[in-house]
């Protein structure tokens, strides 16, 4: 048997429902009670051990088949998860980091990149520099000026078959890109049709280009009534002319003449 109130099952025998305390037909049988008398009011007393029950039937709450509510309750919802801005600033932290550590890279790089190419210019302009120097001072360039015998001083002259050979001291001025005094110690073949040839080492004290020092050269020529010409070779100096090569021409009338010089200094 169910109870008439909730449905639950009820055991044999028992007079009230053990779930909702309702009577049953257990409890009508000894109070000879009609469960359905509308006159039956339950007693509301405060006794522990009244088992009479606070409605009749006609005054019971409906059952319900439904049980408890199944609907939620609005205050039970679960609170929204935890907010996941912290681990997106520090993304943004991390992210900021390394855009910057990206910049200074990219910024040493281009510093690194440029000092290398400032150093490989200038080491490309010394090298020029360099080259320019020594092409400048190798190059060959010309000299040219005049010349002037001041005196001429006979050492010593000697017979020689028809020809007569003599020995002379010079000394002189040059003047024009070679400047400066010299002295030529010279020998002359004078022959029997008035020709001579002559050879000669010369001692300047010269300034060239801005360079002096001591200037040392030979020569060697030949002579008729009409002047003389030859040709100078064999340059050596000291001082500021110390590597001074090259070699030239000249030619004149009675004590004076012009030269012409291809020079280089030597590296």
């Amino acid at each position: 048997m169910n109870c008439s109130a909730c449905g639950t099952h009820l055991p044999q025998g028992v007079a009230n429902c053990p779930r909702c305390g309702a009577p049953t037909l257990y409890a009508y049988t000894h109070s000879s009670i009609a469960p359905n008398d509308p006159t039956v009011v339950s007693s509301l007393n405060n006794d522990p051990t009244d088992a009479s029950p606070l409605y009749t039937d006609a005054q019971k709450p409906p059952p319900t088949m439904y049980g408890s509510p199944s609907y939620p309750n609005p205050y039970d919802i679960a609170p929204p998860p935890p907010s996941k801005r912290p681990a997106n600033r520090i993304g943004l932290i991390v992210g900021a980091v390394l855009v910057l550590f990206l910049i200074g890279g990219g910024v040493f790089a281009w510093l690194a990149y440029s000092s290398a190419r400032n150093a490989t210019a200038q080491t490309a302009q010394a090298a020029t520099a360099t080259a320019q120097a020594i092409a400048t001072a190798t190059a060959n360039f010309t000299a040219n000026g005049t010349f002037r015998i001041l005196n001429t001083t006979t050492n010593s002259s000697r017979q020689d078959g028809q020809n007569k050979i003599y020995s002379y001291t010079q000394h002189g001025v040059n003047s024009g890109d070679i400047t400066g005094s010299y002295t030529n110690e010279e020998t002359f073949t004078l022959y029997p049709d008035n020709t001579g040839t002559f050879s000669g080492n010369i001692t300047c004290a010269c300034t060239l280009n801005g360079k002096s020092g001591t200037l040392l050269y030979s020569i060697t020529g030949t002579s008729t009534a009409n002047g003389f010409q030859g040709q100078i070779f064999n340059y050596q100096g000291t001082g500021g002319l110390a590597k001074l090569h090259g070699q030239g021409v000249f030619q004149g009338q009675g004590l004076q003449g012009t030269y012409s010089d291809e020079l280089h200094f030597a590296s």
